[in-house]
């Protein structure tokens, strides 16, 4: 069956009759006025005998965002005992094997949110929410109730009125999105929403300095250069503070042995802590200290002790010190499970820096040292342990990637001796393919079935590769291209619709190149302005941004030449990855978090 589009000034109207209804359609109609909004028309349309339609009660309007309330052509549709398909209303027969669905079908007035509730128990629960930049007394909660073909009472329209009313009263409490929903508009995790880089709807500043488009600056204690992670209202990041607590037992920093790059072993106590602030004013909500301890090693001098990057799936957040400990905490900071997972050894005392991956109910880690290695898949509700795999690797630092295919769900981790596919819910090696060089830091990225993982240490590699694959794939054909040029060292690679972005070892040589079949865009070309790169490009409004060490930010148009739009200059070193969310772009800098948006 079908139904004509909504309009501003009709319903839907049902064309045809169901399969085995021999009833005619029975509509009723009642103009409201409540609450300074009109409804136009309500209609409730019943039908009898089996295989009829539910009852029904349609709202009818659009609701685009520059809305007048009080207009009936600007209230959003809602439809109770109907379905959904690509914002039309399509009435279902009750004989349909699809299930019935609760929707609004003003798709395009709420930017795509349209929400869909399957009925329970007889009772029918239909919404619409609002976009953003929606006035909420434009759109609320609708509660409608239908009771199959069965004729409540003998007054119908006044049952739909106040099911009507119910929607109209913007005091009504707001229903949740999802989290898959609210991803997209947050930087919920290292890579951000898609663990790609990119933002598909925010619009940060082109430019910016000391003194514009700075909304605000504050001062973080102690040492990171983890990202900060953004939250609706919140930011949320990690630090770990040198108390200055000595252990005498231990010796100080001055007397130990000679170590490579420098690096010594701490004698002192570190706090290490969570930080929450108002997304707005950059004021702090909240501080917790997760542990306080003295690291058992030390780390090179462009490294420290809080360089994982938090994650949250919108109900726990998750912060991991690496050998001093997971942490799991609610949004407002009730500490709910923590995991001593024991020491690691770094490679030559380098420190540690992978970054937790949470997906479906499940918390990722991987361990990859000097001594044995291991992936790690616990649950994220109690922190409690799903499974535990050894791995043939030396020291890595790269954050692995959740991906589904073919309805399975792979864990993807970048190493020296194999990319391997974990299967999420068992720890099964799906696929592995060598071709990498030591010490990986890169994270891998995924795009149409074909995951990039590079490394940039002794040598340079880029591997494309299927993630249909089934076991060793060394060589074979499921290595969509390859390159041996020009890959990063430190920072991960961006991907942009198609077009994979990186820079050569930590230098400010950058490459893009076409991701279906490795063709290069932009050939090794020198970035003005920018010396050494240890943060992560991103992307989002169709610019790449790269942030160097020395606090300057190139601004590219994301194209098939080298545009740069803007440099803008902060008086920080940089190494900490940007987080984009909004209008907004968030830096974290050696002394300072800055959150840059245009100035109102």
């Amino acid at each position: 069956m079908k139904a004509s589009r909504p309009s501003s000034t009709n319903c839907p109207t049902i064309a045809g009759k169901p399969s085995g209804s021999s009833g005619e359609k029975k509509i009723e109609k009642a103009v409201v006025d409540c609450y300074d909004v009109r409804v136009d028309q309500l209609r409730r349309t019943q039908n009898a005998g089996a295989g009829s339609l539910d009852n029904t009660a349609v709202l009818c309007g659009t609701n685009p965002g520059n809305a007048n309330a009080r207009d009936p052509s600007h209230l959003p549709v809602l439809l109770a005992g109907g379905g959904h398909e690509r914002g039309r209303c399509v009435a279902r027969d009750r004989n349909d094997n699809a299930p019935s669905y609760l929707c609004s079908p003003a798709c395009r007035a709420t930017r795509g949110r349209g929400r869909l509730l399957r009925r329970r128990h007889g009772r029918a629960e239909a919404r619409a929410r609002a976009s953003p930049r929606m006035p909420r007394s434009h759109i609320s909660e609708a509660l409608m109730i239908t009771r199959g073909s069965k004729q409540i009472g003998s007054r119908p329209a006044v049952f739909a009125f106040f099911a009507v009313v119910s929607v109209l009263f913007p005091a009504g409490p707001s229903w949740p999105e999802s989290f898959e929903e609210l991803r997209s508009r947050n930087w919920h995790q290292w890579r951000g929403p898609e663990a790609s880089g990119v933002s598909r709807i925010a619009k940060p500043p082109t430019r910016w300095g000391e003194g514009e488009n700075i909304r605000w600056k504050v001062g973080i204690d102690g040492q990171g250069s983890s990202t900060p992670i953004i939250w609706e209202s919140r930011v949320f990041l990690l630090t770990a503070i040198d108390t200055g607590k000595v252990d005498p037992s231990l010796p100080r920093p001055e007397d130990q042995p000679k170590r490579v790059f420098g690096i010594t072993h701490p004698n002192t106590e570190y706090e290490f802590v969570v930080l929450c602030l108002d997304r707005k004013s950059g004021k702090e909500l909240w501080r917790r200290s997760a542990i306080r301890k003295i690291p058992h090693e030390g780390h090179h001098g462009d490294n420290d002790f809080a360089s994982g990057s938090p994650t949250t799936d919108g109900e726990r957040l998750y912060c991991w010190f690496g050998s001093s400990g997971l942490f799991c905490y609610d949004l407002d900071g009730k500490k709910l499970w923590q995991r001593d997972l024991g020491k690691v050894h770094m490679e030559a005392s380098l420190g540690e820096g992978c970054s937790p991956v949470v997906h479906d109910g499940k918390v990722v880690i991987v361990r990859d040292q000097r001594r044995q290695s291991y992936i790690e898949v616990m649950d994220a509700r109690t922190g409690e342990t799903r499974w535990k795999k050894q791995r043939d690797e030396p020291g890595a630092w790269a954050t692995p990637i959740v991906v589904e295919h073919g309805g399975k769900k792979q864990v993807i981790t970048s190493a020296a001796n194999r990319v391997r596919s974990y299967d999420l819910e068992d720890g099964r090696v799906i696929w592995r393919c060598a071709g990498l060089t030591s010490n990986v830091i890169p994270s891998p990225v995924v795009e149409r079935g074909v995951v990039y993982c590079m490394s940039g240490y002794r040598g340079y590699s880029l591997l494309a590769l299927r993630v249909s694959a089934t076991g060793d794939i060394s060589g074979s054909d499921a290595i969509v291209w390859t390159k041996r040029r020009g890959t990063p060292y430190i920072p991960s690679p961006l991907l942009y619709d198609g077009r994979l972005y990186f820079s050569q070892s930590n230098q400010a040589i950058m490459s893009c190149l076409d991701a279906r079949t490795g063709d290069s865009i932009i050939e090794r070309t020198r970035l003005p302005g920018i010396s050494n790169v240890y943060a992560s490009p991103v992307g989002a409004d169709q610019r790449v941004y790269i942030v160097g060490r020395n606090g300057a930010t190139l601004v590219l148009r994301r194209s098939r030449e080298l545009k740069v739009l803007a440099t803008n200059r902060l008086d920080d070193r940089i190494d900490a990855s940007p987080a984009l969310a909004g209008d907004e772009l968030f830096l974290r800098g050696s002394k300072f978090l800055y959150c840059v948006a245009e100035e109102d």
